[in-house]
């Protein structure tokens, strides 16, 4: 349903959330 860039998009924002201290360690 989602395409290559949806899908990278996804796994990009995951990335930044676990990155971020606050967030990141909520998840």
């Amino acid at each position: 349903m989602f395409g290559i860039a949806d899908y990278g998009a996804f796994v990009a924002a995951i990335v930044v959330f676990l990155l971020i201290p606050g967030p990141g360690n909520l998840a």
